[in-house]
């Protein structure tokens, strides 16, 4: 929604569904999964919801870091990561370029493109391909 201006309704998967009702038995009454919007936020106020998503963005992404930090990762956890994490395992998963692109919020397919299709299976597939036929051929 920031980078577009569109709101983008995503579907989810039954288990992504639980998770959100077993947040929503422990939290009663509250209206988002973290707390750390106030409940009285105006969704339509543009200025207030990009102050209130980059609050919530770098608190979560505070948390995430320390988290990575403490399992060892190689790299920095964060919503960023996630959210290229979630794109690759979808493409990898057989999800079209146009829907992981409209699940992203991408403005058009092109983007998600050239971000995306080094990571695709077919795309290394043939990369490595092209690899071996020259190494075939320096060895004759």
């Amino acid at each position: 929604m920031i980078k577009t201006n569109k709101r983008h309704v995503i579907p989810l998967t039954e288990p992504a569904l639980h998770i959100l009702q077993q947040w929503r038995e422990k939290r009663e009454g509250c209206r988002y999964v973290f707390n750390l919007v106030k409940e009285t936020l105006d969704l339509d106020d543009a200025e207030a919801l990009y102050k209130a998503r980059n609050n919530a963005t770098k608190c979560i992404n505070q948390s995430l870091a320390v988290v990575g930090e403490q399992i060892g990762l190689p790299f920095s956890l964060s919503m960023h990561a996630a959210r290229h994490s979630f794109a690759v395992f979808a493409l990898n998963k057989g999800l079209s370029m146009s829907v992981v692109s409209r699940l992203l919020g991408h403005s058009s397919t092109d983007i998600t493109e050239k971000v995306y299709a080094r990571f695709l299976p077919e795309t290394l597939s043939a990369e490595v391909a092209k690899l071996s036929s020259e190494l075939i051929n320096l060895t004759i």
